[in-house]
């Protein structure tokens, strides 16, 4: 452990020197931005004591409890195509961590409103992987496949087009929700992780973040 730590020192004095010297040359104010900079290298330090972790990488885990929260906090979603066909939740869409394996498996309840006909109900299955986004720091479920619709009163002629709208649908919905965010004011890990991300897990009812801080 001391030598990790060692080495992950060694790693933030060189980067800070080399970043003061710059800012210099620069002409920038440094003080508000070194104690900024040394909260963050605190945090680190603090880390690389409290876990196994090699120094300058860590975990941050969320579960599929949080993943369906924020699922069904979101605002409900619909999809117009070509003027003729609405869709939309009739209920929760569901999500389950790792089935399949590395994936997300999505059971959707639908609503589909065919002009001139009533709202026909509507089964959907499919999958999504997951997405980070440095910007918003946050994790959204992405690229949504539809392996399978169940809807016994729609016209077979529609389902064609059905099934391209249920696709609409969900990629718009998981494009607006976030299903984990970073938090400023969150656990220590999510303040001093909050740079670049490394590589993500999908495991049966929890995801796997590894960031790295340099």
């Amino acid at each position: 452990m001391h030598s990790k730590l060692s080495i992950f020192h060694k790693a933030f004095r060189s980067f800070f020197l080399k970043f003061f010297a710059l800012l210099r040359r620069l002409g920038c104010g440094l003080v508000p931005l070194r104690q900024g900079i040394l909260a963050l290298a605190g945090s680190a330090l603090l880390l690389a004591c409290s876990t196994h972790e090699p120094a300058g990488l860590f975990e941050i885990r969320f579960s599929q409890r949080e993943v369906q929260a924020a699922l069904d906090a979101a605002r409900p979603t619909q999809a117009l195509l070509d003027g003729r066909l609405t869709l939309g939740l009739r209920d929760r869409m569901e999500a389950v961590l790792g089935d399949p394996p590395g994936r997300i498996r999505l059971r959707a309840p639908l609503a589909i409103t065919v002009t001139g006909l009533p709202p026909l109900p509507a089964d959907v299955t499919g999958t999504a992987s997951l997405r980070y986004d440095p910007a918003r720091k946050a994790f959204f479920l992405d690229a949504p496949q539809v392996d399978s619709v169940v809807a016994p009163l729609l016209p077979r002629a529609l389902e064609g087009v059905a099934r391209e709208a249920i696709t609409r649908l969900l990629a718009s919905r998981l494009n607006q929700t976030p299903v984990y965010e970073l938090r400023q004011d969150g656990p220590l890990k999510e303040q001093a992780a909050r740079s670049l991300l490394q590589s993500v897990r999908i495991e049966p009812g929890q995801v796997v973040a590894r960031f790295s801080l340099i």
